[in-house]
Parts: C-alpha cells; structure tokens; sequence
C-alpha cells in the first residue's frame, strides 16, 4: 500500500481546500483498483508566524509556502496543496505543477452587512484589507476611503467586519469555505486579480512519476493555459506577490484576453490585450508597461 503525505497550510481555508483535492485524489485511486492514501499534515509557514506584521514590510518571497517545499525537498512531504496566488513566479528547483484544478472565481469581494457596492460605500469608509494590490485599486476606485491593516486567515478577517465599513477578501476562499458572510463581486476590470487567484495548485517533485500518473488526472487545461501566462506576465516585470500588481487572463470566443494593473507610489498603469496565445499577451503586456514607465 502507498502512503502519501500531503502538505498544506494550516488555516481552516487551506484545510478544506487540500480535503477537497484529497477526496478526488481518492476517487481516482480507488477508481483505478489502487491501494494508496492520502495523509494531510498541517505546516505553519513563515507568512502565518507573522501574523501581525504587514506582509509587503516583512519583504521576501513565499512565505505562505517556503516551509511546506523544504519539507517536501526533505522527503517529509510528497505533494503539497497551494493557493496558486501565494506562489512566488519563480518554481523552486525540482518541483513542480503536477496539477492546476479548475479554477474557482477569480474576482475580488466587497464584504460588509450593508452590501455595499463602490458607488454605495459612505463617504470616507474604512476599509479592511493588508494586500497592497486591493489598497492601491480600492484608492483608484475611491480616493476618500481610509485603508486601514487586516491581516489573518479568512474566517478571522470576516470576524473583524464589525470594525470596518467593508473589507476585501478573494471571492473563492469565501465560497470554499461555505461562508454566507455578505458580498459585492468588485469588477476584474476595476480590480485586477492577483496572478492565479481563485486557483488551486498540486506541488509535486518532478521525478516522482508514480504519484504524477494520479495527480494529472486533476489538472484542467483551459486554467492551467491561463495561469501560467499571469505568472509569466509577473516574471517578465518581476513582481511578486507582496506587490500592487494584478494580472488576470480570460478566453473570450476565439482569442484570449490580458489585464493587467501596476501601481507604483501615486501612479497606476491599466492596459488590455488580446490575442490568440496568452503567452505572448504575456510579453506584450510587459513590453508596454515598461515603455510606460510601470517597471523597470
């Protein structure tokens, strides 16, 4: 019998998300007449650790996930279940996708019991959130609101709605975890993503071929295409997660559509590209925010 231990993050988000995954992990076994398991163990990473410290003050890069890929270059872990927007661009060595999953929403959520909308929201609201990219987009959006720290795993954040007039959580953290906490989708084209939010990504070592013959039965093609040319677009102007950088691809009929949004101290630069291969949408998008000036 084959044992696999699965690493995720501790938060109760990380838990369902990587208990879904397990689920089809062993359909797909059991379906084949195979006898293996599947083991979740829990890891704190560094991002959770510092859990009231600004994550763009703290600096570096994967800190919701450098811990869990040590362990799993270890040995101590054999897959392990991300958030694919906590995921540096950059694969660390002899790791890699052994699945994308299909993605879940992608939009941003306005969350207050008034269900406010950005038109509705009072005059100098307080709004809750610490990623610098919703800041940097909710002060484009509403140059009065006052942005005040949030940090914390989605259901602690919800809990702390009663001190602001809104906050800004990922739409598909609320969905996975079954919240009936009321929302506002925020429009992509207003709000950006960050590059693969809403998606799922199963880590794998890359020669484990055994355990890849099951988890590519996950991956979904069309999500895959599309979060690769975001993290592409972050690669080509360097942008990690901890950045105001929003990068979102979607396919519309016959060709693929690029968004982006990067904000540099009181300055941000929107662009839109279409085209048939999200790669080089990718390239193009890069290209012209640095001949405007958005990044080096």
């Amino acid at each position: 019998m084959a044992k696999w231990v699965v690493g995720t993050r501790a938060s109760t988000l990380a838990l369902v998300q990587t208990r879904a995954v397990v689920r089809q992990l062993e359909d797909i076994v059991r379906a084949r007449g195979w006898n293996h398991t599947f083991v979740i163990d829990p890891v704190v990473t560094d991002g959770d650790r510092m859990a009231n410290v600004p994550l763009a003050a703290y600096g570096g890069k994967g800190l919701f996930c450098g811990a869990i890929e040590r362990r799993m270059q270890d040995g101590a872990l054999h897959l392990a279940v991300h958030s694919m927007k906590d995921l540096p661009y950059a694969m660390t060595e002899g790791l890699i996708f052994g699945a994308i999953p299909v993605r879940a929403a992608a939009f941003d959520a306005l969350v207050s019991h008034a269900r406010y909308t950005l038109q509705t929201l009072p005059l100098h609201a307080r709004i809750g959130t610490s990623s610098v990219r919703r800041a940097c987009l909710m002060r484009d959006a509403r140059a009065d609101v006052h942005i005040d720290p949030l940090r914390g795993n989605v259901d602690t954040r919800v809990r702390a709605l009663a001190r602001y007039d809104a906050i800004v959580l990922a739409a598909a953290g609320l969905q996975r975890l079954g919240s009936d906490v009321p929302y506002t989708p925020l429009p992509i084209d207003a709000f950006v993503p960050a590059a693969g939010q809403g998606a799922l990504a199963i880590q794998c070592k890359e020669q484990d071929e055994e355990l890849l013959a099951i988890v590519r039965a996950l991956d979904d093609a069309p999500t895959r295409i599309a979060v690769e040319a975001e993290r592409s677009f972050l690669a080509h102007v360097h942008g990690g997660c901890q950045e105001p950088i929003g990068v979102h691809v979607t396919q519309e009929e016959t060709e693929y559509v690029l968004r982006a949004a990067i904000g540099r101290a009181d300055a941000l630069w929107r662009h839109v590209v279409r085209g048939p291969d999200p790669r080089d949408l990718a390239v193009e998008m890069a290209q012209w925010m640095r001949r405007e000036g958005a990044c080096p």
